[in-house]
């Protein structure tokens, strides 16, 4: 025989429904959580991405201005008043003479690393007679240059070939017949993408 059993709709009415209030803030610790966890990879991943953009524009920065410099280094030449090719010859510090503008007049040139930054600093003569004076024309040309205590420039002595010991400080700039150029940039240090270098070597063709 079917029997059916009584339904006890007030034990229904009295059971309990929803989330307590401790397991909703539970929830929402979880979800805010995981959001917080999202939010990192997704911030960390632009910033990544942002400083792998500005890297690439660092190197192709430096590899015009390094382009640059070898090109007048190689060309370098006697000043309009006789001093001799290279004036001066120092770790983080060159100077020589070169026509940089295509006119008549030959430029003194100047790079050097101050406070990890290559300035370029161009002095044109001027007056009659002819004389370099004033502090010339600087730009700074490239940031973030990491080489260790500014060590951008090595000197050897003609004849050498690479590999054979650099001169020692301070250079007689007369003995010079090899000039290697070495450039450490990092945009950010300790962080993705690491360091990049670029490094020539320049054989000035009238010293």
């Amino acid at each position: 025989m079917l029997s059916l059993k009584r339904v006890n709709f007030k034990s229904l009415r009295e059971s309990p429904r929803g989330f307590t209030l401790l397991e909703l803030l539970i929830v929402v610790a979880i979800i805010a959580l995981t959001f917080g966890v999202v939010f990192i990879f997704i911030v960390r991943g632009v910033t990544s991405q942002r400083h792998a953009i500005d890297s690439l524009i660092a190197q192709d920065k430096a590899q015009k201005v390094v382009t640059r410099l070898t090109k007048r280094l190689r060309a370098a030449r006697p000043s309009d008043i006789g001093s001799y090719p290279i004036a001066e010859a120092e770790a983080a510090r060159l100077t020589f003479y070169s026509n940089v503008d295509g006119d008549q007049l030959t430029e003194r040139v100047t790079y050097e690393i101050t406070n990890e930054t290559l300035t370029e600093t161009v002095l044109k003569p001027s007056g009659d007679p002819l004389e370099y004076t004033g502090t010339g024309t600087t730009e700074l040309v490239i940031e973030h240059v990491r080489n260790e205590e500014g060590a951008v420039f090595t000197y050897y002595a003609r004849g050498a070939n690479p590999g054979d010991p650099p001169l020692a400080e301070p250079v007689a700039v007369s003995t010079i017949g090899l000039v290697e150029i070495s450039l450490i940039i990092d945009e950010v240090t300790n962080m993705l993408p690491p360091p990049f270098q670029l490094r020539t070597l320049v054989w000035p063709r009238n010293i």
